[in-house]
Order: structure tokens, then C-alpha cells, then sequence
């Protein structure tokens, strides 16, 4: 406004011509303000804010979809969800599974990125279909885990990832049951696990599945491939440098150079490239549809999302830049917990027959809550709940007690939607540490707080004593006014 009146001054300093535009000028400007008299401020604030209509392309690319979850990183709070229980194939994203189990053999040195490893016959002769994602594999060679590991996280080569299975369990058998154990660890139970790959069981040609019809393929919900990639990117962060490779040339100078171009079309580059994102795992099949797990990161705000069963490829991506899209609008990450970091506006809890009476505690792993944007710090409520089994009969906690030892959790509560956590818990929670270490109390301690206990008695009588007295002179007082 102030910028036309300035405007009409300059060009417009005449009398009548002026008047006529303050007047106009003047009328809107009433009318605005009773506008805004009229309803409160937060109406028009809303409808700046209001999300636009979804498009027919939009409306589609969501009906299509069969499931999907959102969950924040670190927390695993649920942030959106679509059928997230309902089972279904998941294809090659059956591949984070086996990413797991190898960058945990590679932290218990069973092996090392540079390990050599030899390629059996039948891994050799899958690397040969390419109707499937594949690299060539040649029997008489060895590869490293480094070069075969990239194969199946950048490509997903199906041949590269049952060469290493082979080699780090003797067989795909028995690599499968490593796989199913590390699944139940993590509190899944609904998933069927075929193979490694993640490939129809009929792939497996001599060696398929005999448990199984033809057909049939890995599968588990939406909330249980969530699960698995948070475990992972927690667990392994170096993942999603791996998996972020737009492209890259499987052994290069070769005859066996392959260009490895990524299928996750999110990364940044690619084909639908969202800033942000950082991974992780595709996933398609005639019978499952197409399928991805992603992994995004804004303002260090970081989320997981799994979108499942699409019959057109390309909606999976259009869902996913979606549902970021809302996400990264409605939400935010505030960092509470840091481990070793003192639990703060929490009373210490008492400790019976320890030199101290009372312990505070320590945060035990990191906690980001996902709050919507704009949430103030003092409205994330933490609560502390010791272990029942540590506790005496006056519901304190026994001493001794070590430093860094975990005594119970941390649970918290924040405002937004509840939609619960990925693992089924309805508070985000992480373990409490002692903050302290408490020795048991000796002769001088329990002589002291006998004496303490002593002083505090007679001087709880003597004020009892004076406020009896008190309040009898004051009665009487009011009895002489009236």
C-alpha cells in the first residue's frame, strides 16, 4: 500500500485525481480492517496455509498405491500411514536384510571390504539372465565384497548378493535362516522369507525353495520393511552413502564393465531427484508390483517411507515426493535426548541403602520427537520408569548402584497426531541411565540421617507446637474484634 500512495504523490500531485485515489485507497482499507474485525486473523492465516487440492494425477497415483508408512528416523514415530499392516511382496527390498547381515559380519571382522570371494556355478549362471538386474559373474574369478556389495545396494544384482550369502553362511539355505532370526530379533513376525533376493522362488532353478510354490516371493508389511530400514540406516549410517550412488561402473577396464544406474529415481540427478533424499532400496515384480523404501533428510530432519504395490512403476516416486512433501511442510525434529546428556525437569528418584538418597538419570540413546512445526521444548514431557525388578518394597531403587547402568526408561509425550511407533509402543521411549554411581550407605551415613531424622522430628513438633499456639491467638484476636 505504501508503495502505490507513494507511487500516485509523484506522478499524480493534483488535487481532484489525487483525492479520487486516497478515497478508493481509503474504502479498501476500511473494508479490510472490518474484515478482519469481523473473524479472527487465523481464518485468513489457514487459507494461505490450506493445502492445494490434489490433482486427478495425484488422486490416481494414490489409489494405485496398496500401502505405505512414514516414520521419523531416530524415534520411529508413525507419521502417515495406509494399510501399513497389511502383507504383501516386497521384492528386491528383501535386500536390505541381507545388507544387514553383511556390514554386521564386516563390524565382527568375519570379513572386510576387501575380502576376495569366489562366485559357485549357479551364481555364475543367474549373473547371466538379464532379463533380471544382474552384473556378470565369472566362476573362474574372485570378487571383492566391496565391488559385489555395491552391486546389489546401487543395482540390486541379484547373482551379487547370493555370492556373498554363499560365502558367509556355506549356502542360500542357511543364509535365509540367518535372515528369518535377525527378522524375529527385531519384533517382526509377519514376514515370509523365500530366498535372499528377493526374486520368485521359481529363480532359484535346482536350488529353489522346496517349501514353496513357484510363484511365491519374500513378503511383509509396510511397517515391518520400515523397521528394517530404520535398524539399518541406525545401525549402519554408511548405507546410504552406498545407496545414494546415482551411477557407477561395476569393474571398470574390464570385460565385464556394467553401467550400474541406481533405480531408486529419487536421489538427486535422477529422474524424480528430491533434495534430500539419501537412499535406500527399490523393489518390483510382476506378482508384488513396484515398491521403495526411502530415505530423506531436511534441516536434520530425518524420515523414513515405504510405499508398496503400485501397478504403474512411476507412482511409487510420485507418492513418495508426495508424502515428503507433507511431511517436510508439517513437521519438525526437536533433538531432546542425547546420550549421557542429564534428564533435565525430572525429580531424582529415591535410592534406599545407598550413601545418597536420591539418583537422577541420563539419557541412554538419542530421541528426536517429531512435532509439528512451531512446538516450544517445554512441551515434549519426559517421564522416568525404573525396572520393576530393581525396586524394594517402598518402590525405590536399591543401592548399590553403578554409573552408566540402566535403570528403566525415559518415555515421552509431545503434541501432534498419535499414530504410535513403528514397533508397536505407544510412547517414544530410550533407556535411562544412572546418572551417578551410589555406594551402599556405612555406620557414619545411617548414624547421620538417624541424628538428621531425629532434628527434623523435633523441629517438625516445635512448629506444629507454635502453630497450634498461633492459631489460638489469632481466633481469640477475632473473637475480641467482633
Amino acid at each position: 500500500m505504501k508503495n502505490s500512495i507513494r507511487w500516485i504523490g509523484k506522478r499524480e500531485n493534483c488535487g481532484d485525481i489525487y483525492m479520487k485515489k486516497f478515497k478508493w485507497m481509503k474504502a479498501v482499507v476500511t473494508t479490510l480492517i472490518a474484515c478482519c474485525l469481523a473473524s479472527p486473523m487465523q481464518s485468513f492465516v489457514h487459507a494461505e496455509e490450506a493445502e492445494k487440492p490434489k490433482t486427478a494425477e495425484e488422486i490416481a497415483a494414490l489409489e494405485d498405491v496398496a500401502s505405505y508408512i512414514a516414520i521419523e528416523q531416530t524415534s520411529g514415530k508413525i507419521l502417515m500411514e495406509k494399510n501399513q499392516d497389511d502383507v504383501r511382496g516386497i521384492a528386491s527390498m528383501s535386500k536390505m536384510i541381507s545388507q544387514y547381515l553383511i556390514l554386521e559380519a564386516i563390524k565382527n571382522s568375519e570379513i572386510t571390504w576387501e575380502t576376495k570371494i569366489p562366485i559357485s556355478e549357479r551364481a555364475s549362471k543367474l549373473s547371466a539372465n538379464y532379463s533380471l538386474s544382474n552384473v556378470p559373474l565369472w566362476p573362474n574369478e574372485k570378487y571383492s565384497i566391496q565391488e559385489l556389495f555395491e552391486a546389489s545396494s546401487i543395482y540390486s544384482a541379484n547373482a551379487a548378493t547370493i555370492a556373498m550369502a554363499e560365502y558367509l553362511a556355506g549356502s542360500e539355505a542357511k543364509w535365509i535362516e540367518r535372515m528369518k532370526e535377525k527378522l524375529e530379533s527385531w519384533g517382526i513376525h509377519d514376514a515370509t522369507i523365500v530366498n535372499a533376493t528377493g526374486l520368485p522362488n521359481k529363480y532359484g532353478t535346482t536350488e529353489k525353495n522346496p517349501d514353496f510354490g513357484d510363484d511365491v516371493e519374500n513378503s511383509m508389511s509396510a511397517r515391518s520393511v520400515a523397521i528394517v530400514a530404520r535398524r539399518l540406516v541406525l545401525d549402519f549410517p554408511e548405507i546410504l552413502k552406498i545407496s545414494s550412488v546415482a551411477t557407477k561402473e561395476f569393474r571398470p577396464g574390464t570385460a565385464g564393465v556394467t553401467k550400474m544406474d541406481n533405480f531408486n529415481y529419487l536421489i538427486p540427478g535422477l529422474l524424480f531427484g528430491y533434495e534430500g533424499v539419501t537412499g535406500l532400496k527399490t523393489g518390483t515384480s510382476e506378482t508384488s508390483g513396484a515398491s521403495i523404501t526411502t530415505t530423506a533428510t531436511r534441516n536434520n530432519f530425518s524420515v523414513i517411507v515405504v510405499v508398496m504395490g503400485s501397478k504403474q512403476p512411476l507412482n511409487r516416486f510420485k507418492v513418495t515426493t508426495k508424502m515428503l512433501d507433507e511431511l517436510f511442510k508439517k513437521y519438525e525434529g526437536l533433538v531432546v535426548g542425547i546420550p549421557g546428556k542429564s534428564v533435565q525437569n525430572i525429580q531424582p528418584y529415591p535410592v534406599n541403602g545407598g550413601a545418597d538418597e536420591k539418583i537422577s538419570v541420563d539419557y541412554g540413546d538419542n530421541f528426536v520427537a517429531a512435532v509439528p512445526k512451531g512446538t516450544a521444548m517445554s512441551q515434549v514431557k519426559v517421564r522416568f520408569e525404573p525396572f520393576k525388578e530393581l525396586l524394594d518394597e517402598n518402590n525405590a531403587l536399591q543401592a548399590p548402584i553403578t554409573a552408566g547402568k540402566t535403570i528403566g526408561n525415559l518415555y515421552f509425550q509431545m503434541p501432534g497426531e498419535d499414530l504410535g511407533y513403528v514397533d508397536g509402543q505407544t510412547e517414544g521411549h530410550v533407556p535411562a541411565f544412572a546418572g551417578y554411581e551410589i555406594d551402599p550407605s556405612n555406620i557414619v551415613t545411617d548414624g547421620y540421617r538417624q541424628v538428621r531424622g531425629f532434628v527434623e522430628k523435633i523441629i517438625h513438633r516445635i512448629q506444629e507446637f507454635f502453630g497450634n499456639i498461633f492459631q489460638k491467638v489469632k481466633g481469640f484476636l477475632h473473637a475480641q474484634e467482633a
